[in-house]
């Protein structure tokens, strides 16, 4: 789902241009069909009625292409308007123990409104539905296609606009927890990094002595994924921060490692986590296969357009911020080019590093239903196996 942003939700949105465009002016658009079955991922001829039956039922999930650009592009300018070098020097000129607080405020927020902007994404679906009928997979109801009146508009726009502030502030709240670590990986005080790691023990002592249950476990689970993501997002922040600080084309080694020991770091604190949690919960490591089972059950029925739902994961602020990240990058280069032929390169590789991502979206994705089905079946053959007499 959050390759698909870069990738097939541009293209989404750009044949829903062209099909308003067509529909306004009286021309005759493209037959999506009739590109797939050329291109040999269709064998059956679609009547046209049928084409446009289909396209009206898929219509919320267009609008919603459209919406979710608006919610990337917006918080974005947001966050390209802040400075970034004044909360850097800000959090730096702080003593230890702030910097201690300030980490475990970020990362209260964070997950506060990881579920709230996730929640404002289905309500955002569900209102695109009423608006323009049919039924969102990205959630919501079935609805008919003679929708579409002024309520509905008042409400698209008004979940909308809440969104696009919810949008906002969680991606501001990412972003100073990626300064953050910025400010402890190049501060020569080698106590930040400590503080760093510490931190993460200091979650693993306020989580296993809580009680827990299977349902609770899973929403942990599911957090930690998502937490994973939030840190990896950062530390690239951080890295390309640093590139354009130094005037380089390459991070640096020595940050390089730093940020892949924090990320190593995280995971080996969750993983001794869920390890004493089943300990003194008297949770079986069993669960965690049903975990996964489920999770391969969604994937499986699932599509690039609401993969995301599988573990409530907003993939909108993430791409904000590597949007806000690219953006400062890409302007350099460019300006950097002052010869036609270097900025028509540029143009080509930008063109080229999008195809490559399309390419690798696809591949990832046939992979994951290879895998989720391979391990479906695996959890079958064993079930079966357990069940004989």
């Amino acid at each position: 789902s959050f390759m698909s942003l870069f990738t097939v939700m541009p293209l989404r949105a750009l044949y829903l241009g062209h099909v308003s465009f067509c529909k306004l002016f009286g021309l005759q658009r493209i037959s999506m069909m009739k590109v797939f079955r050329k291109a040999g991922v269709m064998n059956r001829k679609v009547a046209a009625d049928e084409e446009e039956e289909l396209f009206s039922q898929s219509l919320p999930d267009y609008v919603c292409d459209i919406l979710w650009s608006g919610l990337i592009i917006l918080p974005c300018y947001i966050l390209l308007q802040l400075k970034t070098s004044e909360v850097f020097h800000y959090i730096h000129a702080q003593e230890v123990i702030k910097l201690y607080l300030v980490l475990t405020m970020l990362e209260i927020f964070d997950k506060i409104c990881g579920s709230l902007s996730f929640d404002c994404l289905e309500t955002l679906a569900a209102s695109c539905s009423a608006l323009v009928g049919g039924k969102s997979c990205r959630g919501g109801e079935q609805y008919t296609t003679t929708r579409g009146s002024t309520g509905d508009l008042f409400r698209t726009l008004l979940d909308f606009v809440f969104s696009v502030f919810v949008m906002c502030f969680h991606c501001i709240i990412i972003m100073f927890e990626a300064i953050t670590f910025n400010v402890v990986l190049n501060s020569a005080n080698s106590s930040l990094l400590a503080l760093l790691v510490s931190n993460n023990f200091a979650e693993l002592k306020g989580t296993v002595f809580k009680n827990m249950n299977v349902t609770r476990l899973w929403t942990l689970t599911i957090q930690d994924i998502v937490e994973h993501f939030h840190i990896s997002i950062c530390l690239i922040f951080v890295l390309i921060e640093n590139m354009l600080l130094t005037n380089t084309t390459l991070p640096s080694y020595q940050m390089l490692m730093k940020c892949l020991a924090i990320l190593g770091a995280e995971v080996v604190v969750d993983v001794i986590k869920h390890s004493f949690l089943g300990k003194f919960q008297n949770i079986k490591p069993g669960v965690y296969s049903e975990y996964l089972k489920d999770m391969c059950e969604k994937a499986v029925s699932s599509s690039s357009l609401n993969g995301y739902r599988i573990i409530k994961f907003n993939p909108l602020v993430p791409a904000a911020l590597l949007m806000r990240i690219v953006v400062p990058l890409l302007r350099r280069t460019w300006y950097r080019a002052v010869l036609l032929l270097s900025k028509l390169k540029i143009i080509v590789l930008i063109c080229a590093y999008w195809a490559l991502l399309l390419g690798m979206k696809i591949m990832l994705g046939w992979a994951i239903q290879v895998i989720a089905r391979k391990y479906l079946s695996y959890y079958n053959k064993i079930r079966k196996e357990k069940n004989k007499p």
